[in-house]
């Protein structure tokens, strides 16, 4: 273990200069092997070897203690961390993954983070099993698409995107109450039983457009692009001498939606009513008996939940232009919180790391559409067989499932009896 404590100036070089690399490597692992195509039948397989080889490398350092080391050096100045991390992300697009094709994958990545964070508050803290939590983000979408002035909506009303993402982010929050409201009475199998109930009421309801609200089958196409002082965000950026590709500008706002939803998740997690949360995940009985109010609290939990991926809704509305009930069917939740459990329930690198993983993978393995899921399902067993706590993992929950060890008992000590009686036969 690593245990050098350098000056100030120095560690914040260092963690630039970490910071840095971290931001090249990303751009090189979504760049690798290029975009899969029929001209580029190996793009899979050249994806795969570089992720085994970072993979490998990144497993020396740790069992080296460096990259421990670093987190930890890290954790002593926080802020200064976020705040790197922060331009960093923002500067992606000024690297080899700065293309309108990569900006969109980044863009969706950050659509699916937001929404995991939101997860992570009902399963990773409340542990509560939401099976339906993909329909908070369609209703986001929904209402989006409905606010924002499209031929094909049946309000014909435009409303600026701030606001229509509080309404959007309310609405949610209103349904996440409402589909709460039952964990007053059930818990466990039986809860996930009503979630996933609700979710597949939500895709019925906006296949059949019920209300006319969602299109049908024929959707709400023509949702027009963004625009900041007349800069429309699907048209190249100029800044300078310097031409970003198209979609930059939505890539920049998801990574500020992002930042602020982790920072409502950490004031949340690090509140009274986090750790009102975690005693729940742990025992509702035992918290219930301390005082608790668990009733309220869990219906806390979807509904602030559910407005995290109705603000992320808001934005996938406007992102991808048409908003149809096949974006948000069962398997989307399923992936939901798959990348909740394998990026490490109850933390924010966690959700984000976990929700990258599982969009980044199957853009990369197009060319295995027969073998794909069954090379994703089983990378996912292999991860939970050897790291059940996740990618990274909260403290509790590493305390929980870290292996447990037997030590064996102490000798026992010397008999004093017994020399005694040989001092007094001699």
């Amino acid at each position: 273990m690593w245990t050098w404590r350098l000056g100030r100036w120095v560690e914040w070089a260092l963690l630039l200069v970490v910071f840095a690399l971290v931001l090249m490597l990303v751009a090189a692992v979504l760049t690798s092997g290029g975009q899969g195509s029929a001209a580029n039948v190996y793009s899979g397989a050249v994806f795969l070897s570089f992720l085994g080889a970072v993979g490998g490398l990144l497993g020396a350092l740790h069992a080296s203690g460096l990259l421990t080391w670093v987190a930890a050096v890290s954790e002593r100045h926080r802020v200064f961390s976020i705040v790197v991390l922060l331009a960093c992300a923002l500067l992606l697009p000024f690297t080899s993954a700065g293309t309108e094709y990569w900006m969109t994958v980044a863009a969706n990545i950050g659509v699916y983070a937001a929404t995991a964070i939101g997860l992570n508050i009902v399963v990773g803290l409340a542990g509560l099993l939401d099976l339906g939590y993909v329909a908070f983000l369609g209703i986001g979408a929904f209402v989006a698409a409905n606010l924002s002035g499209a031929a094909a909506a049946q309000l014909d009303i435009s409303v600026p995107f701030p606001l229509v993402m509080v309404i959007s982010a309310v609405v949610a929050g209103i349904f996440g109450a409402i589909v709460g409201s039952p964990t007053l009475r059930v818990r466990g199998d039986y809860l996930a039983i009503v979630t996933l109930a609700f979710g597949e009421i939500f895709v019925r309801s906006a296949q059949n457009n019920i209300g006319g609200l969602t299109g049908g089958s024929n959707a709400i196409p023509g949702i027009p692009a963004l625009s900041l002082f007349g800069q429309s965000f699907n048209e190249r950026l100029d800044i300078g001498g310097l031409r970003l590709a198209p979609g930059v500008l939505y890539y920049v706002l998801i990574v500020l939606i992002v930042a602020a939803v982790m920072l409502v998740f950490a004031n949340l997690k690090n509140s009274r009513l986090g750790r009102a949360w975690i005693a729940i995940r742990e025992d509702e009985d035992a918290a219930r008996a301390m005082g608790v109010r668990t009733g309220p609290i869990k219906i806390l939990a979807f509904l602030i939940g559910a407005m995290l991926a109705g603000l992320a809704g808001a934005f996938f509305a406007h992102k991808t232009a048409t908003v149809s009930y096949e974006s948000f069917r069962f398997l989307e939740s399923v992936t939901l919180l798959a990348a909740v459990i394998l990026g490490g329930m109850g933390t924010i690198p966690g959700a984000v790391l976990g929700a990258s993983i599982l969009f980044v993978l199957p853009e990369k393995l197009r060319e295995f559409s027969d073998y794909r899921l069954l090379l994703f399902g089983i990378a996912l067993v292999l991860i939970m067989r050897f790291r059940p706590q996740g990618l990274v993992p909260d403290a509790h929950r590493r305390a929980e499932l870290a292996p447990e060890t037997v030590d064996e008992p102490p000798p026992p000590p010397p008999s004093t009896a017994g020399a005694g009686a040989k001092a007094g036969q001699a």
